[in-house]
């Protein structure tokens, strides 16, 4: 199940990495045709003010070239939540799909991971994996777990859903991907 879920994650890291190169290329392209409309317009400007307004050449130039910079900030910085909402969404899609068996290792990976358990615990995961109740005697199905499993004792939770682990992962995936646009 994890050499699955690293093959997947494997997968949309390249499929990251390509998309964040066609959006970087996008990107620098967008940004040179508003720096040669900014460099046209900038020239224009700059005859009509030094013949108008000297005085007030250099606030103006300064005003415009903030202005495009913005822009351009601005459209990276939608290019990078796109593409950080792309990539979570496939990765939940991809995780809501996963088969019985993956379901199975994921859960076995993890319990074997963990370094307290107790006798009267209870593992609860969604219907769809109902077939994984014979796996061990406290698994049970709750339906309010939607995705992943979740292991209950005296009232406390600890969280193994898909959400929860995608939640923990995002800024790991924010991070990556604010380094390809360094």
């Amino acid at each position: 199940m994890i050499s699955n879920l690293e093959n997947i994650i494997s997968k949309i890291k390249i499929d990251t990495d390509e998309k964040i190169s066609l959006i970087t290329e996008e990107a620098n392209k967008q940004m040179n045709v508003l720096k040669n409309e900014f460099e046209n317009k900038l020239k224009i400007e700059k005859e009509n003010i030094t013949r108008k307004f000297e005085t007030t050449k250099t606030l103006e130039l300064e005003r415009i070239a903030s202005g495009v910079e913005l822009k351009c900030k601005n459209i990276l910085l939608q290019t990078k939540q796109s593409l950080i909402s792309e990539t979570i969404d496939k990765l939940r899609e991809n995780l809501e799909n996963i088969s019985v068996e993956e379901m199975k290792n994921f859960l076995i990976h993890n319990l074997e991971k963990r370094t307290k358990k107790f006798d009267d615990e209870e593992i609860l995961i969604p219907e769809k994996f109902n077939s994984l109740l014979a796996l061990l005697p406290n698994i049970k199905v709750d339906e309010k777990v939607k995705n992943g499993f979740i292991i209950k004792y005296k009232g406390i939770e600890e969280n193994f859903s898909f959400d929860s682990l995608i939640r923990h992962k995002r800024e790991e995936l924010e991070e990556v991907i604010q380094k390809y646009f360094e």
